[in-house]
């Protein structure tokens, strides 16, 4: 049993480290007005779905993040490389109650549990950030190098890069709303670039979310919230 408070953090920290975005600007506009129109672009774009990122690492394994800005929801799962659920961790009433599913020896065991609300009210206010918007800040202080030869699907999309060493990262970007499409990161050895890890972000349709968010709970056993007491306040 965990002998931690369970309380969400901003997922942009925990997938994306230090990679940044610098807006590339067109030669038929100002940067204010790109800027201006990226922003109204991206804002109408985002919370109107459940944003989701998935992350390929090198060895084949997978993880899926969920969040729901609107209905305060979120879902994290890793899969292991044969696609076997490892875990699964569902966030819901707004932050308040978890639900989470583990993978023991090939048996799937549950659990859910109700967090103390100051640790719930911590919850919310992360959940009701949207997802891509963070990711998009984090875009801002590394120098990028315009990497759009060739487009993924049409003249919508525009790739950057980063090179550090042996270390290359490559960022795909909706031209319309600068908002994040897809990043690879490559490491070069002996020349040649070898994918190390993807990472996919897309704003899934709200009639998916039934099935996103949905859980079988007959087999759901309730229990205390694994917190410590002397470990709820904020902070801590």
């Amino acid at each position: 049993m965990m002998n931690k408070k369970l309380i969400l953090i901003p997922l942009s920290a925990l997938i994306l480290g230090a990679i940044t975005w610098q807006t590339l600007p067109s030669a038929k506009a100002n940067a204010n007005e790109i800027a201006r129109d990226s922003v109204n672009a991206s804002n109408a774009v985002l919370g109107v779905g459940i944003e989701h990122v998935k992350i390929t690492s090198e060895n084949n394994k997978v993880a899926h993040f969920y969040r729901d800005t609107v209905n305060l929801e979120e879902k994290s799962e890793n899969y292991k490389p044969d696609g076997t659920l490892e875990n699964k961790v569902i966030v819901t009433e707004s932050g308040k109650r978890v639900i989470s599913i583990g993978n023991n020896n090939g048996k799937l065991e549950s659990f859910t549990w109700l967090l103390p609300e100051n640790i719930a009210n911590e919850n919310k206010e992360l959940i009701s950030k949207s997802l891509l918007k963070e990711i998009k800040a984090e875009l801002s202080f590394k120098k990028w190098i315009d990497d759009s030869g060739q487009f993924i699907n049409d003249q919508n999309t525009k790739k950057i890069k980063s090179v550090e060493g042996s270390k290359i990262t490559k960022v795909s970007i909706d031209a319309n709303t600068d908002l994040p499409i897809k990043k690879e990161m490559f490491e070069v050895v002996g020349g040649k670039e070898i994918l190390v890890s993807t990472e996919e972000y897309t704003i899934e349709k709200n009639d998916l979310k039934a099935s996103i968010f949905n859980v079988d709970k007959t087999n759901i056993k309730e229990i205390s919230a694994p917190v410590d007491k002397e470990n709820t306040q904020k902070g801590n």
